[in-house]
C-alpha cells in the first residue's frame, strides 16, 4: 500500500470570508473559479465535476468547526481542504491537498490545479465585495 502524498498552498484574500466559503460550498460554482471544471451536475451523492474526461463523483462538505470546506474525489479519495482563517485584509485562504494512492505524478498534477485555481478564487470572492 502506498502512503498518502499531500502539499498545501496558500494566499490572502481581501474578501470577507463568507464570500469565499460561498464559492468553495456551492459546487455550481466551481466553473468560476476551478481550473479546468467546464460543468457540474448534481448526482444523488454529491455532484459529477466535469474537466477534459468523464465526470469525477464528488462529495462537498463543511469541515469541522465551520471554517473549513472539504471536498473529496469519490474516485481517487483525493481529498480538497480549504481553510479560512482570519487576516487583517480579509482572509489566509488555504488548500490542502491529499492524493491517497502516493501517486507523484497525480500529485503534480494536482498542485498545478491549485495553483492556477487560488488566484481565481481569491479574484472571484474579492469582485463580489
Amino acid at each position: 500500500m502506498s502512503e498518502a502524498l499531500s502539499f498545501e498552498e496558500s494566499a490572502v484574500c481581501q474578501a470577507p470570508a463568507i464570500e469565499v466559503w460561498k464559492l468553495l460550498h456551492d459546487p455550481v460554482r466551481f466553473t468560476e473559479w476551478w481550473a479546468g471544471v467546464t460543468r457540474i451536475e448534481p448526482t444523488t451523492d454529491g455532484v459529477a465535476v466535469y474537466t477534459d474526461g468523464a465526470p469525477i463523483p464528488t462529495r462537498v462538505t463543511a469541515g469541522p468547526g465551520g471554517s473549513s470546506v472539504v471536498i473529496d474525489c469519490l474516485a481517487s479519495e483525493d481529498v480538497f481542504v480549504w481553510t479560512l482563517t482570519p487576516h487583517p485584509d480579509g482572509c489566509y485562504v488555504t488548500a490542502r491537498v491529499e492524493v491517497s494512492d502516493g501517486d507523484k505524478g497525480r500529485l503534480r498534477s494536482r498542485r498545478d490545479m491549485i495553483v492556477a485555481s487560488l488566484p481565481r478564487l481569491v479574484a472571484a470572492a474579492e469582485l463580489r465585495t
